[in-house]
């Protein structure tokens, strides 16, 4: 038992100081691809962040590769899980500079992150956010891939090496180029515009109209039909007038005759 410690000892050393010489920069790895994704909501503000290397060949020696942070130092990344090829053995360590991944018996790592922060919003429904791959420059097959809710519009500066698709619910942008990209989004607004319109219906006993605006309150008035009592007045008039008049001219004989009588 006292004789297995010095060995275990030896090894652990042995193992620490290769992962010293390989952090001084003692191996050199050349990157295949690099394939990055990210999916992000702005509203909720927070999305995931995967990160897929692969080298030319598979790596049986300790192997340190860092990578620039492609995002800005208020951009909160969490490393969720690393994976990689079975009996492969990865290390990672980032900061708001860099992403360092220190690994061995593999020739890809998936890194999975979450990921905070990434939008900042620049208006009422608008948002922008900044991705620089200058870093990966040496880099033969870079991709980043962006999906972000349908329904946004995207503006991407400079357009070099960007192209934007629609999904079944996202939109998809990816950036291909080692450049310094600016991301906008918004939610297009539709501004409705609606013409007053009036309706009139007849009813039997009433007139109603009503008047429907876009900030109007409906107003209904109602009126009853004018009866036809006049025209019948003027037709009862014109039969009784005649009689009258010549009743009048009866009595004004009469009494002519009484005077004329009288005086005699």
């Amino acid at each position: 038992m006292i004789a297995r410690i010095p060995l275990l000892l030896l090894f652990t050393t042995m193992v620490f100081s290769s992962i010293i010489s390989v952090h001084a920069g003692s191996v050199t790895v050349n990157i295949a691809g690099l394939y990055a994704s990210i999916i992000y909501d702005p509203l909720e503000d927070n999305g995931v962040f995967d990160l897929n290397i692969t080298l030319s060949s598979r790596s049986e020696t300790p192997v340190e590769l860092t990578l620039d942070n492609p995002f800005d130092p208020s951009v909160s990344l969490s490393l969720v899980s690393v994976d990689c090829e079975p009996g492969g053995n990865v290390v990672v360590d980032y900061d708001v500079d860099s992403i360092t991944i220190l690994f061995n018996n593999t020739s890809w790592v998936m890194l999975y992150f979450t990921i905070e922060g990434f939008m900042e919003s620049s208006s009422l429904g608008s948002y922008v956010a900044y991705i620089d791959l200058t870093g990966y420059n040496d880099v033969a097959n870079l991709l980043l891939t962006l999906q972000i809710p349908y329904g946004y519009q995207v503006n991407v500066m400079p357009s070099t090496g960007v192209t934007v698709s629609q999904g079944n619910e996202s939109i998809i942008v990816n950036l291909s180029q080692a450049l310094l990209y600016t991301v906008t989004t918004w939610v297009p607004v539709t501004e409705a515009t609606t013409s007053p319109t009036a309706t009139m219906t007849t009813i039997t006993s009433s007139t109603t109209l009503t008047t429907i605006g876009t900030s109007a309150t409906a107003i209904t008035t109602s009126t009853e039909p004018a009866t036809e009592s006049i025209p019948v007045t003027h037709g009862v008039l014109g039969s009784i007038l005649p009689l009258a008049i010549g009743i009048i001219i009866i009595v004004m004989i009469i009494v002519i005759l009484v005077f004329y009588g009288y005086r005699r």
